[in-house]
């Protein structure tokens, strides 16, 4: 019996051991709102439309504004970039992935992946995660997501967005 105990609390014990601590990593909120600006000297995509006529869509924009956790965006360093715009018939405008690059004030970057949607009034929305970066978001994992509306006449785009970031270190 006394050997039966014995090899409870020894199998007790290592399983105590052999198990690791759950780490919660804390969210905290993120919002802001930005200017998507098209940056001519990256280039076009030619996106081709049903009724024959083609779109040219930008492939590159200069990402600038303000977030009360990130800070001032460096518009001289941060940057959106649309990959794969598509025309999809079934919201009468565009859609495909982008990446978004913020730099604050210190340099560190914020990196966004996901996907966009371009509506036929221009209005748009983007669906985010956040995939880390460098300095203090170095590990950041989250969510970020905006609407925005796009002028016809310049292209830009004003967006405003809400999400969730683990804390910066």
């Amino acid at each position: 019996m006394k050997k039966l105990i014995f090899l409870s609390i020894i199998l007790m014990a290592f399983f105590f051991t052999a198990c690791e601590k759950e780490v919660i990593t804390p969210y905290v909120a993120i919002t802001g709102n930005f200017t998507n600006t098209p940056d001519p000297s990256a280039g076009f995509w030619e996106v081709l439309i049903p009724d024959g006529s083609v779109f040219m869509s930008p492939k590159k924009y200069v990402v600038n504004g303000t977030s009360a956790l990130f800070g001032d965006v460096d518009e001289t360093k941060s940057f959106m970039e649309l990959p794969s715009p598509v025309f999809e018939p079934k919201i009468g405008g565009f859609t495909g992935g982008c990446t978004i690059t913020t730099v604050d004030k210190d340099g560190d970057e914020l990196i966004y992946v996901g996907e966009y949607f371009m509506f036929a009034d221009l209005s748009n929305k983007t669906y985010l995660r956040i995939d880390g970066g460098t300095g203090k978001w170095k590990d950041a994992q989250g969510w970020f997501n905006t609407t925005g509306q796009a002028d016809p006449m310049t292209g830009v785009n004003t967006v405003s967005g809400t999400g969730e970031v683990t804390e910066p270190k």
